[in-house]
Formats: C-alpha cells, structure tokens, sequence
C-alpha cells in the first residue's frame, strides 16, 4: 500500500529521477512547486515499485497525478488500490502521460479542462527582445521606467540574496490587506526558493534603483527546453500597480535562461493582451465515475431542497461549477452539499480572495444530523472569508449556530466593497446579474479584518 508524505526539500535527488521529461512542458512538472505550493493544495508524495504517485487535496477530495515512471500501468495499479480499488479523479496537464491515459480510459472518466489554471509558454527570444506589435504594450511600459528612473540589474547570487528578501518583504507590507492563505504561502515559498536555491536550481535577478532592489522574478528549469517563472514582484511606485506585474524592466530581457532552453512559461493568470503567450499548455479535470455519481446526488439533493424547475439554470450550474462543491457523505452516499464559489471582495486599494456559498442543501431524510455544521466546519478551516444569502429568514438563526454572523448586502452599489466573480463562477453568472436594486440579509465569516457591511453583490442567483 503507498505510504503518502509531506515534501521536504532532502526529497529533491528523487523527485529529480522522474520529472523533467522533455516531452512534458507544464510548469506542474517541477519539484519547487511542489515543495513551494503544498500547504496550500495539501500535496503529498509516495514511491514504489518504480513509481511516482503525488496527490493533493484531503481525504474523499483528494485528487491525483498522473503517475511518473517507466510503467504506466503499473503506476495506475497502485493509485487504485490505494483508492479502495476506484479510479480516483485526475489532475493532469496535456502532455505524454495525459495522452496514454485518454487513450486507455477516456471511457471511464468526464474530462474537463480548466481554463483559469492553463500556462503559457513563451518563447525565450520574444521575452528577451519583446520585438513586434503583441509586445507593443510592454515595450511601452519599460520604455516609461527607463525614462523615469536610473537602473540596472543584477542576477542572483549568494551576494544579494538578502536584497530579494528585503523587496519581498516590502511587498507584502504593501499589499497586507489583501494577504490570504495562497500569499501566505507564496511568502514562504520565496523564503525557500532564497534559503535552497542551489537545490531548487532556482535562478533570477533584480531591478534596483538607488541600490535597492524594487522588482525581482524567480524561477526554475521544468526541463531541457522549458524555465517556469515562479514569481513576478515588482514595489507599487515602480510597477504601477499589482495588476500589471513585473510592468518595470524585469529578466525577461536579460539572461536569466542562459545557457537555456526554448521556452518561458507562467500561469494563465497573466493578461494575455499585455504579456500574449505563444502557445498555452491545457491544464485538465479528469473526473472518475464516482465522481460522476456524485455530481447525480448532488442534483437530487439540489432538486429535493429548491425545486427548481429552471433546469437550464441547473445544468450551467453543475456544468460551470460542480468543481467547487462540497460534500457530506454518510455510507458513501453524498447527503449534504454546497457550492463554494470563487470570488474576490474587491475595496478602492485591496481584491481579497473569498468564496460566496451557494445552494445549501441536505437530504430531507438526514436532516437534523449535524452534516451541515461539519460542512460548515470543514469549510471555515478552509477559506478566510465566505458568505452566503439565506433562502429564507428563518435559516438566519441556523446560520449564526454554524458561527456565521449578519450583515446587509446590496445589489446596487452603494459605497462599501464589492463582489468580483472568478473562474467558473464567472462563466456562470455572465450577463445574468440581477436588475433588482434592493438591500438584502447576508451571512459572513471571515479570519481577517474586513467590513462586509453594505457588500454590493448584484449576481446572488436568486
């Protein structure tokens, strides 16, 4: 039976064994990730018989890798025996192993790509030269530094390794109120990458103006033909802002993929009309059958507690959002449920990431059982802010038990933050928010610092 394990950075050498094939080009493929990211996606590790096997995710939402080593097969086997003898749901970006795995069990399994997690793939000589009119618009913005400021840059090294500290350090500083658990993790991550960079081939460089550094990238090699850039940072008065990172002269066009490979590559969450990619590599949801008999008891559940006869409403739901649900099951039967949607409570100078929790709903038959307060338990250890609008008046006080608490909400704008809808949530509410301008009762929970008072929330799916 696999025996899983947190990564540590002394696993190196053997993750080193099995990832970089130059046949898989997504950033998903390199140890650093890995290590950097796992308290956020709880991954975790195990190796046998030749095998690979990595996992991210708690207990019946675990979701797996595709298996790393010379038998695919084999690797395969040991994923479903540890999984109880199911075939469990897959991450997977295209590439190699995603393709063996669609030709073997395509049948078996609902294949989703997932648009907000796709990278993209530059070519190194675009991003060092940025020549032709789809780098217009950066040229222009480090055309505006060059004019404003007296720089340079410098690459990595043990000599300056503090300076990235310092920069990051001021970063964060400057960007508090909107800290939550994936910066948290990324402060660390950048501590790390600094602290092992000879073990993590991290490499990098900085701006500095008047000797200090104000922008820095990091990242590390996926393979012989792909560098995965890991993070972008540039201070406020140098980069006009977190929405355009790294806007300054940065070392995209300096030598940091010398001697390199072909390509760059970072997360799909870069603007593709600033920074257009080359090509992009899929990043897909491969969900098992069990995952589908899950999404069948959620709809009965869904349809047993709302009614609803709207079932084109029903079918974008689950089609856009069945991703974000969670579940209770009793007996391995799903029997209560919600959807925690991906949002941002978005101020004058801060976008905080948070979920708006939808559709709550248990079966009549396990009603009163307390699924719903472990739901609720569950999900307020894993978001630091969510809200919800109840049903009905009545469920107020239910609520409140679960450790919610009351505020006014609006479907006009009036002043206090505002909802920003993301990924499949997004896609779903496109061009469906509501016309109605009306004060409504919500429900709150949040770890940090933040009025929800007078929240403008104009796509609540009434």
């Amino acid at each position: 039976m696999l025996e899983f394990k947190k990564t540590e950075i002394d696993d190196a050498p053997l993750f080193r064994e099995f990832l970089g094939s130059d046949k898989e080009l997504s950033c998903e493929n390199t140890f650093a990730n890995m290590l950097i990211w796992q308290d956020v996606y709880q991954n975790m590790w195990a190796a046998q018989d030749g095998q690979l096997i990595i996992k991210s995710g708690r207990r019946e939402r675990s979701v797996y890798r595709l298996p790393y080593g010379d038998d695919f097969e084999k690797g395969m086997a040991l994923i479903t025996e540890h999984n109880g003898g199911k075939l469990p749901d897959f991450w997977a970006p295209d590439g190699e192993r995603f393709q063996l795995f669609r030709s073997q069990y395509a049948d078996r399994y609902q294949i989703e790509e997932s648009r907000d997690a796709f990278d993209y793939l530059y070519l190194q000589i675009d991003l060092a030269e940025l020549a032709g009119k789809r780098y217009h618009a950066k040229r222009n913005h480090i055309h505006a530094f060059e004019k404003q400021y007296e720089w340079e840059y410098r690459p990595l090294s043990e000599d300056n390794r503090e300076d990235f500290l310092l920069c990051a350090k001021r970063w964060y500083e400057e960007n508090e109120g909107r800290m939550d658990r994936f910066l948290r993790c990324e402060q660390k991550g950048i501590a790390a990458m600094l602290q092992h960079r000879e073990t993590l081939g991290i490499r990098g460089g900085a701006i500095y103006v008047k000797g200090q550094a104000v922008a820095f990238t990091l990242g590390s090699r996926v393979n012989g033909e792909v560098f995965d850039i890991h993070v972008e940072k540039a201070l406020s008065d140098y980069a006009g802002g977190y929405d355009q990172p790294g806007v300054c002269p940065d070392p995209f066009r300096f030598p940091l993929y010398q001697p390199g490979g072909r390509y760059g590559s970072g997360r799909a969450q870069k603007s593709e009309t600033f920074l257009p990619p080359r090509s992009v590599i899929a990043e897909i949801l491969l969900q098992s059958e069990g995952r589908m008999m899950e999404e069948k008891e959620c709809r009965e559940i869904y349809r047993e507690a709302f009614s609803d006869p709207d079932t084109a409403f029903e079918d974008a739901l689950f089609e856009h959002c069945f991703r974000y649900v969670k579940t209770v099951k009793e007996d391995g039967r799903v029997v209560s449920m919600l959807f925690a949607l991906p949002c941002a409570v978005c101020t004058e100078n801060t976008e905080t990431d948070a979920v708006y929790v939808y559709a709550v709903a248990t079966r009549k038959s396990e009603r009163g059982k307390g699924h719903m307060h472990r739901l609720f338990e569950e999900i307020k250890r894993e978001y630091e802010i969510f809200f919800l609008v109840p049903a009905r008046k009545e469920l107020i006080g239910f609520y409140q038990t679960c450790g919610l608490f009351e505020f006014q909400a609006s479907s006009c704008q009036t002043g206090g933050a505002r909802v920003l809808p993301k990924g499949g949530f997004a896609d779903l509410i496109k061009g469906n928010e509501t016309t109605k301008k009306e004060r409504f009762s919500a429900m709150g929970f949040t770890k940090t610092p933040l009025d929800l008072e007078e929240l403008y929330f104009p796509c609540r799916m009434e």
